[in-house]
């Protein structure tokens, strides 16, 4: 046998070859000089075996070979070569006894294409050969044809079938049945060869179709999706026309059926390229114009508005600068599913349709159609702007990306598109330079909000340069004795200005406004000296917690407020704790790691508040000391009826335990949600099921008196 296909190829005749296979050498000698004198090639084998190694290499054009011989005979050997699929078509010569009627049968039998008898007539065998090959050729080609158009026909997809309007019957080709995997049933039902498993939306169409050519006598063409058994479906594009009787009267219909999978595909791929961005996902610039301008249209027919919101990324450009383009394309690929994760949210459901899209870059636009008022517009916008300032853990890195958004409304900033994408890019740039809240609106809604915003923060001046601010305080208990542990410092107002209307939330007002570091030195020396003076009445000493604001956390003097608040007051250090957010952490975290460190010298406590929820990370856990953490209100809620919520507050109570850290359970407000946390080992619980918050003079009640001494 030959080893080298190449050399092999190469080295390959190019007049035909002939096999000759005997075991008697002369009789192969005599066969080889007459086939060579005819023109042709000739390779010898003395066996069966032997030849089919040399057929398999050479692959002849011919094959004379004896029926009798040892190792392997001609009969066996006539078998295995037709098995081949160079065997399929090559003329095979049995040579035989002239008396051997047996073998001639036999090699009928097995396929041979004809037989010659001892002895040769040697001057008729090369006629006789001649007439062979051309015989042999032809069929080759025949088969190359068929095998050319059935091929043509799967790959294309392609398979026609036939409808008898009198009999009511369908033959279909068997390239019918294998492209649908066998699977096609012969359901009459006017010509339509498959109809059983047509997808249920397209049947209706498809018989109507149907029944139309065969009533008009007129060809139709249909495209359909089918339900393969596996569940896979397959687009079908049908064209058919009638077949008529010498009368004219329509007899049937004749058709074909291509499967067209692959060009639907392929079309919703360009579709995919040509519309949604490669990288995150989301629509992008194109899709974002088309839909947006069918949105205004719509909103202008029906008098209602739409809003959009311009993103953009601060600071961007320093990851691709520092961590390379990879890093930053998957920061991007994060931040959009994040937000797109975030904006799908159910709770927008009640706002209107919202879209996020890519228009490029670090930039990104969010459609909302259907909103009612401005205050749902700051809602998401708000969101948005939390949802960003999560650290990303990427890379090695800890990475904290915020964004500007930049907020116009059709028709009232704009009535047409450029022009409403435009306004809300400049409000875009007036929110990074403000970097007041991440966002802006356009227009007079921006000066309104403004006005709104400085007469808020007025009232709230007039408020504190009147002494009309309070500190309430909610109880903090242990989850099973029920013994005060803590109390937490609320801010508010005087009974007397419950009505004054603040555009803004009172707290976030009171801790972002210029008065903020004024507050937090009047808050904590207040805190301070309520605790002092609770002990000075004879009670034990009880730890008090404040809030501390993102903007309060960070300002570089904050350890010498809280350290100036406890020397005044003399309350022991450790009596106080300071309680933050993940984003106060994260929105500077140079700051914020400085000040915890100094905080913690001076030996208070720091309490992570809102952990589960938004910004908190187990990250916090291992890089911030902190010393109690507080579970989300939201997973407490539902922590009765949600088995993922307990089981999320369950994986928080071991995590900080195993750590060292106090748990503390926030809106806990029935029987059955404390049973719950007992039962997972929370620590402490604060809320309703314990107090309300109170004013000083009433916390009096919940608080230990010393014992006294008895001499």
């Amino acid at each position: 046998m030959l080893n080298n296909d190449l050399e092999d190829t190469l080295k390959k005749p190019t007049r035909p070859l002939a096999l000759v296979v005997d075991d008697d050498k002369i009789q192969r000698v005599l066969i080889q000089t007459t086939l060579m004198q005819a023109g042709l090639d000739v390779v010898e084998a003395e066996n069966g075996a032997v030849a089919l190694a040399l057929f398999q290499d050479l692959s002849p054009d011919i094959v004379l070979m004896d029926v009798k011989m040892p190792v392997m005979g001609g009969i066996e050997t006539c078998i295995e070569i037709r098995k081949l699929s160079q065997g399929l078509d090559v003329p095979i010569v049995m040579i035989t006894g002239l008396n051997d009627h047996d073998s001639i049968t036999r090699a009928f039998d097995v396929d041979a294409t004809d037989f010659i008898t001892k002895p040769v007539n040697w001057q008729v065998l090369s006629h006789r050969i001649e007439y062979l090959l051309k015989s042999g050729n032809a069929f080759s080609a025949l088969r190359r044809s068929e095998s050319r158009l059935k091929n043509a026909q799967k790959i294309a997809a392609l398979g026609d079938w036939e409808f008898d309007l009198a009999t009511n019957e369908v033959q279909m080709s068997e390239q019918v049945f294998d492209m649908l995997g066998n699977t096609a049933q012969q359901d009459n039902s006017l010509g339509r060869p498959f109809l059983s498993i047509v997808h249920p939306d397209d049947v209706a169409t498809l018989q109507q179709t149907s029944k139309n050519a065969v009533e008009a006598g007129q060809a139709y063409s249909a495209d359909y999706r089918i339900v393969l058994p596996c569940g896979q479906h397959l687009y079908i594009h049908e064209q058919a026309h009638p077949n008529f009787s010498e009368k004219g009267e329509v007899m049937g219909l004749h058709g074909t059926v291509q499967d067209v999978t692959s060009s639907k595909k392929a079309q919703q791929k360009i579709h995919q390229l040509a519309y949604f961005d490669a990288l995150t996902g989301l629509p992008n610039r194109a899709s974002f114009n088309e839909n947006a301008k069918i949105s205004l249209e719509l909103a202008h027919i029906s008098n209602s508005k739409v809003a959009l919101m311009y993103l953009d990324l601060n600071d961007y450009k320093r990851i691709n600068d520092t961590l390379g383009h990879e890093c930053g394309d998957q920061v991007l690929k994060f931040i959009a599913q994040d937000l797109a994760t975030e904006l799908a949210n159910s709770e927008f459901s009640e706002i209107g349709r919202i879209s996020l899209s890519r228009m490029g870059g670090d930039e990104f636009t969010i459609q909302i159609n259907g909103f009612s008022d401005h205050q749902q517009l700051i809602q998401v916008a708000e969101r948005v702007h939390g949802q960003l300032a999560r650290p990303i853990a990427m890379f090695g890195q800890e990475l904290v990306i915020t964004g500007s958004l930049g907020i116009a409304v059709f028709p009232d900033d704009a009535t047409d598109l450029d022009t409403l994408l435009k306004h809300a890019d400049t409000a875009m740039y007036h929110a990074k330079t403000s970097k007041d809240n991440g966002f802006h609106f356009f227009g007079d809604e921006v000066d309104l909000a403004a006005k709104d915003k400085l007469n808020s923060e007025a009232q709230l001046t007039r408020l504190f340069d009147s002494n009309e601010l309070v500190l309430n305080y909610q109880v903090q208990t242990d989850a099973i004795s029920g013994k005060v542990t803590g109390l937490q410092a609320l801010l508010g107002r005087l009974a007397s200005n419950d009505q004054l209307n603040f555009a803004h939330s009172f707290v976030s007002i009171a801790q972002n406004s210029a008065l903020t570091l004024s507050m937090a030195k009047w808050v904590l020396q207040t805190v301070c000296n309520q605790a002092v003076n609770w002990q000075r009445a004879g009670f034990e000493p009880t730890r008090v917690s404040v809030n501390i604001s993102s903007r309060q956390f960070c300002h570089f003097a904050l350890a010498d407020i809280v350290k100036q608040a406890l020397q005044q007051s003399q309350l022991s250090p450790h009596l106080l704790a300071l309680e933050i957010s993940e984003q106060s952490r994260v929105e500077n975290l140079v700051s914020a790691t400085s000040n915890i460190k100094k905080l913690k010298a001076l030996g208070v406590g720091i309490v992570l508040d809102e952990f589960g929820k938004g910004f908190s990370s187990l990250s916090s856990l291992r890089d911030c000391p902190v010393d109690s953490l507080k579970i989300a209100r939201s997973f407490v809620d539902n922590i009765v009826v949600n088995s993922a919520d307990k089981a999320l507050v369950n994986g928080i109570i071991m995590i900080a335990k195993s750590l060292n850290i106090k748990v503390i359970a926030k809106g806990v407000n029935s029987e059955e949600q404390l049973a719950v946390l007992q039962d997972q080992g929370c620590d402490e619980i604060q809320d309703h099921i314990v107090s309300q918050p109170l004013p000083p003079e009433q916390i009096c009640e919940f608080l230990t008196p010393v014992p006294l001494k008895v001499e």
